[in-house]
């Protein structure tokens, strides 16, 4: 509705501005009725010039008019814009904004915070299968979700992440990680044995 009232009222106003144009350009000698000498350009051109002066004023407030115009459309655009979006950020609980982004990826927040809640201090982890660790976003979030705990290689790590694969399918030192947990299909941990 908006979009059609805004096309509307540009339409008129170029309506408006071509008319201007047209009238300064009779009142300079264009199209009158009674034929008048041939003259040289250069006169030609003073008769526009001050029509042109004539009728700046009204020009002149016409693009003014037109530039507050395309001004507030556009500032009233991106304030309705930002309102709706903070708006929508009111309800959601400090966990959910802070985690916001993370539904947009492959990150599995609940079982971050499962495998956060499954380390001891000081306890480091890893993340397989390799597509897994290769995945930016996942490993980003996984470290961000993580801290204070680090992200190690396979060989020094405490817990190993299985992050969306199926457990079996996944190619670890089984003797080494011995107890698995499984979260939901596809999301388990292994403890490194004692």
């Amino acid at each position: 509705m908006w979009n059609l009232f805004k096309s509307t009222l540009m339409q008129i106003f170029a309506v408006g501005m071509i008319g201007l144009a047209v009238g300064a350009l009779l009142s300079a000698g264009i199209g009158a009725p009674k034929p008048r000498p041939v003259e040289g350009p250069r006169k030609f051109f003073k008769r526009i010039t001050a029509a042109l002066r004539q009728h700046a004023g009204g020009l002149g407030i016409a693009v003014a008019v037109l530039a507050t115009f395309m001004f507030w459309t556009q500032a009233w655009g991106f304030w309705a814009a930002r309102s709706t979006e903070r708006s929508g950020y009111k309800n959601l609980t400090v966990e959910a904004a802070a985690y916001h982004d993370a539904r947009l990826g492959n990150a599995n927040m609940p079982f971050l915070n499962f495998v956060r809640a499954n380390l001891a201090d000081g306890q480091s982890y890893a993340l397989a299968p390799a597509e897994s660790r290769d995945d930016v976003f996942v490993r980003q979030w996984s470290s961000y979700v993580m801290i204070p705990h680090l992200l190690a290689d396979e060989q020094e790590a405490d817990l190993l992440v299985i992050f969306n694969a199926d457990p079996e399918s996944v190619d670890y030192d089984r003797e080494r990680f011995a107890e698995l947990v499984e979260f939901e299909p596809g999301y388990a941990i292994a403890r490194r044995a004692q």
